[in-house]
């Protein structure tokens, strides 16, 4: 098994500040509530994606990584334990999410989700106009031979 990614402490504060986490360890581990892993388990049954579901708890891939989210819902899926609690209890997450109220705490979390939406947006974004310039430079290349 290969160690899991140890975030830096901007990145352990987004995670952190998601309704969806416990904790997150000091080698990167990171524990959903039992609220999160229901939900996840209730949107996969109803066809949504992990990825999906994760970006929606402000938990984007390009923040905790894909592998992990994969990860995360192989376990929500293989849980008989958690298939059971879903049955009985049904998706709470709404509701748990909602009781959160609008503390700075929690406006603190929205912005910080957004920001880090944002980062992953722009990383995309420079790494999309290095390939035009790359590609422009080469077919510039290819008129003056």
């Amino acid at each position: 098994m290969t160690a899991c990614k140890v975030f830096s402490a901007r990145d352990v504060r987004l995670i952190e500040a998601s309704p969806a986490v416990m904790s997150v360890s000091e080698t990167g581990r990171i524990s959903y509530t039992t609220a999160f892993r229901l939900h996840l388990l209730a949107r996969l049954r109803a066809g949504d994606t992990a990825t999906e579901v994760f970006a929606a708890a402000g938990l984007p891939s390009s923040l905790v990584g894909p592998k992990r989210i994969e990860r995360a819902a192989a376990h929500a899926r293989r849980s008989e334990r958690l298939a059971r609690l879903l049955d009985e209890r049904g998706d709470t997450w709404d509701s748990m999410v909602a009781r959160r109220g609008t503390s700075d705490d929690d406006l603190m979390r929205v912005v910080m989700a957004v920001s880090n939406r944002c980062s992953g947006l722009q990383e995309r974004l420079d790494h999309m106009e290095r390939l035009v310039a790359a590609l422009t430079s080469s077919v510039d290349l290819g008129r003056a031979s």
